[in-house]
């Protein structure tokens, strides 16, 4: 029998959203399929108005957890606001734009330093896109508790021994049944 882990978090929808701002989400794993964490939305969330499952690589929610990471239809980062003091400016038609005052450029670098030298306390928040023909849907939900999932999962199947929970033979057996 596989034990399969599941928790529950609250996702905050930030773009594409249909009528909920807080979005109750569960996210699954399954050592049957090792590589592999789920994300489930209820049906109220979703612009079908029925339930909707992804299904993303455990080490790409992991990796997206501290870094930026996917390039297909799921990609994962951590949240970070604008750094602070950054003025955006934009430049009228036929050249000159308008500059803040002091005459330069407006704004620290992004990754600066705030004035003062200190960088702005780190937010528990990782940004999760869903890409797919019908839009992109951006939710943000806490870091501790995505960590807190991805040990669960950890101990059941540690990183690196996926493998050893592959059942090649009954997926063999399924991919040529379908065959016929």
């Amino acid at each position: 029998m596989s034990t399969v882990i599941e928790q529950a978090l609250q996702a905050r929808l930030v773009a594409s959203a249909p009528r909920m701002d807080v979005v109750p989400v569960v996210l699954r794993y399954d050592p049957a399929d090792p590589f592999a964490v789920r994300m489930a939305f209820p049906a109220p969330a979703t612009l079908e108005g029925v339930e909707a499952e992804w299904a993303f690589s455990r080490d790409l929610l992991a990796a997206g957890a501290d870094a930026p990471a996917g390039v297909g239809d799921v990609r994962i980062r951590p949240y970070r606001p604008p750094p602070s003091g950054v003025v955006l400016h934009t430049r009228a038609r036929g050249g000159g734009g308008a500059r803040p005052p002091g005459g330069r450029g407006g704004g620290a670098p992004p990754g600066a330093a705030a004035p003062g030298g200190s960088r702005p306390p780190p937010h528990d928040r990782t940004v999760v896109e869903f890409h797919a023909v019908e839009g992109v849907a951006v939710v943000h939900v806490r870091t501790s508790e995505v960590r807190r999932f991805l040990r669960r999962t950890r101990q059941v199947v540690p990183s690196g021994c996926e493998y050893l929970f592959l059942d090649l033979d009954r997926d063999l057996a399924h991919l040529l049944r379908d065959a016929r």
